[in-house]
C-alpha cells in the first residue's frame, strides 16, 4: 500500500499527464499501479486513482473528455465503470455531460454504446445532457442521444423548461426540427410560468421557428401563460413585427385577447417606443381588427365601416383582375377564330379556283381539241340518221356557248368584288377570242355544209359493228372523184 503523500503525488502526476494529453506518461503511471495491484493480491489502486478528483472536482477521465483527448480517453475508459463516469465536477457535470455539451460526438457515441442510461443523468438543476447539447446547437450529438434514449426529450429543468423551450428561443431551427420529429407532444409542454415553446419562440427573431411549431400543433396559438398573455401579446411587447404579422395570418388567432392586466395586443402596441417596427405592428393589428381592451365587446361603427369598405375594395380588385383575365382569353379566342376564318376563305378560294380551272380545261379540251386533230365528218344513209346528227350538232353548239358563258361568269366569282377589274379584263380579252373561235368553226362547217369541199379525199372506215357510216378527213390528196360526188349529199359535220 502506498502512503498518502505518495498516493497524492501519483494522482497529481496523472492529472498533469492527462491535461497535457501525454498518452505514454499516462500509460506508465497506470501500468506501474497495475503491477503493484497484482503484487498486493487484488488491491484496487488503479480504480481508486480513476475515481480521485482534482481541486476542481474533475476526475482524470473527466479531464480527458473535457479537452477532447481521444487517445487518452480511449485508454482510460478501460479502467472506468459507469459510477466513475457519473462523478460530477464542481461545474456540476459528469464526463458524459461535458462531452455532450462541448459536442465531442465520438466520445458521446462510445459512452452511449457502453452505458445508454447516461442520457438520463442530470445535474443539480435537472439539466440533461440533451438539453446542454441542444442549447449549444450540436445537432449530431442531439440525434445520437435521441437514438439511444428518446424518452429523455421530456426531461424538464427545475424551471419547467424542456430542451425545445430554449432551442426555439435562440432560433436553432435544425435542433427544433429534430426535437419535434422525435416527439411532437413536447410542443404543448408548459414551464412553471405557464409558457409553451411558442411563447418562447416569439421572444426570438426567427419566424421560421414559429411557423415550425404551429405546423406541428396549431392549437397552442391562443394558449395563455399564468399572466394571461398569448403569443401575440409577447410578440407585440417584444416588438417583433415579422412574427406579429405571421401570427395574424392564422384565422384562429384571437387578436382581442385580454390578459390579467386587462390589456390587448393593441394596448401593448401603444406602449412601444416610436419607430418603424411599432408602426408596422399597429398597422397589422388594425387591419386584423384588433381593438383596445376598453372597446372589446362594443360595436365600433367606424371600424365596421372601414372593414366593410376594405372588403368591398378587395372584392372589386379581384373582379377587375378576373375581368382582365377573361378579356385576355376572349381576345385570344377571337384571334384564333379570325385565323381559322382566313384559312377557311383561302382554302375555299383555292378549291374553287382549282375546280374552275379543271372545268374550263376539260370543257375546252372536249370542245376544241377533237380526236385526231381534224374536223370529223360523218355520212349517213337515212333521213332519221340525218336528223339525229342535226340534233347532236345543235346540242354541241349550245353546250359550247354555255361553257363559254360559264367560264366568263365564274371569273367574277373567283376574283371577288374587290378585284372585279380582273374579271372585266378577262371578259374583254376572252370574249373576242371565244367569239372568233366559234365563228371560225361555223365558217368551216357551213363551208362543208354547202358543198365547198369538192377536192377533199375520201377515206372509208368500216366499223366493227358493220354500219354504213363513213368518216371524212380534210386532206389535199383526192383519189376518187366519182365516189366523192356520189356521197356528198350525205355528209354532215360534227
Amino acid at each position: 500500500m502506498e502512503s498518502k503523500p505518495l498516493r497524492f503525488l501519483t494522482q497529481q502526476s496523472l492529472f498533469v499527464a492527462v491535461r497535457s494529453g501525454e498518452l505514454e506518461a499516462v500509460k506508465q503511471i497506470l501500468d506501474k499501479l497495475k503491477k503493484d495491484d497484482e503484487a498486493c493480491d487484488g488491491s484496487s489502486t488503479v480504480y481508486d486513482l480513476m475515481a480521485a478528483q482534482s481541486e476542481s472536482g474533475a476526475t482524470a477521465f473527466y479531464i480527458a473528455a473535457e479537452n477532447n483527448f481521444n487517445e487518452v480517453f480511449d485508454y482510460l475508459i478501460k479502467f472506468c465503470d459507469v459510477e466513475i463516469v457519473k462523478i460530477r465536477s464542481k461545474s456540476d457535470m459528469n464526463a458524459f455531460h461535458v462531452a455532450a455539451k462541448l459536442g465531442h460526438l465520438g466520445m458521446v457515441k462510445e459512452l452511449l454504446g457502453l452505458w445508454p442510461e447516461l442520457c438520463g443523468v442530470c445535474d443539480s438543476t435537472n439539466t440533461s445532457p440533451l438539453y446542454s447539447a441542444a442549447v449549444k446547437g450540436h445537432l449530431e450529438v442531439v440525434n445520437a442521444i435521441l437514438n439511444a434514449d428518446a424518452s429523455c426529450i421530456r426531461i424538464v429543468r427545475k424551471n419547467g423548461k424542456t430542451a425545445l423551450h430554449t432551442a426555439v428561443r435562440y432560433g436553432l431551427i435544425d435542433i427544433v426540427k429534430a426535437l419535434i420529429d422525435c416527439d411532437q407532444g413536447i410542443v404543448g409542454i408548459k414551464d412553471k410560468k405557464g409558457q409553451t415553446a411558442l411563447h418562447m419562440a416569439v421572444k426570438g427573431q426567427c419566424p421560421a421557428v414559429v411557423d415550425e411549431l404551429l405546423f406541428a400543433n396549431h392549437s397552442i396559438l391562443n394558449e395563455r401563460d399564468k399572466k394571461g398573455n398569448t403569443a401575440l401579446h409577447i410578440a407585440t411587447r417584444k416588438s417583433r413585427a415579422q412574427i406579429v404579422s405571421l401570427l395574424l395570418t392564422y384565422r384562429s388567432t384571437d387578436v382581442n385577447a385580454i390578459n390579467n392586466q386587462h390589456e390587448t395586443a393593441m394596448d401593448l402596441a401603444d406602449k412601444l417606443q416610436y419607430g418603424e417596427s411599432a408602426f408596422e405592428i399597429k398597422e397589422a393589428l388594425t387591419e386584423a381588427g384588433a381593438k383596445h381592451a376598453r372597446s372589446v365587446g362594443q360595436v365600433d361603427e367606424a371600424m365596421e365601416l372601414k372593414r366593410t369598405v376594405s372588403d368591398i375594395k378587395h372584392e372589386v380588385d379581384s373582379q377587375f383582375i378576373q375581368n382582365e383575365k377573361t378579356n385576355r382569353r376572349v381576345t385570344g379566342i377571337a384571334k384564333e377564330l379570325r385565323k381559322l376564318h382566313r384559312e377557311a376563305v383561302q382554302n375555299t378560294t383555292n378549291s374553287i379556283t382549282v375546280v374552275a380551272v379543271l372545268f374550263a380545261s376539260i370543257a375546252f379540251l372536249a370542245i376544241f381539241n377533237l380526236p385526231g386533230q381534224y374536223i370529223t365528218l360523218v355520212a349517213w344513209d337515212t333521213t332519221a340518221q340525218k336528223q339525229v346528227v342535226s340534233v347532236v350538232n345543235k346540242l354541241m353548239w349550245a353546250a359550247c356557248g354555255c361553257t363559254c358563258g360559264a367560264f366568263l361568269s365564274i371569273a367574277f366569282v373567283v376574283v371577288g368584288k374587290g378585284s372585279s377589274w380582273m374579271a372585266v379584263t378577262i371578259t374583254i380579252v376572252g370574249a373576242p377570242i371565244l367569239v372568233g373561235t366559234l365563228a371560225s368553226m361555223c365558217y368551216f362547217v357551213f363551208r362543208q355544209r354547202f358543198g365547198i369541199f369538192r377536192s377533199d379525199s375520201q377515206r372509208r372506215i368500216k366499223r366493227a359493228t358493220g354500219s354504213k357510216s363513213f368518216s371524212w378527213s380534210y386532206s389535199a390528196n383526192i383519189s376518187d372523184d366519182d365516189d366523192y360526188n356520189s356521197d356528198l349529199e350525205k355528209i354532215y359535220a360534227l
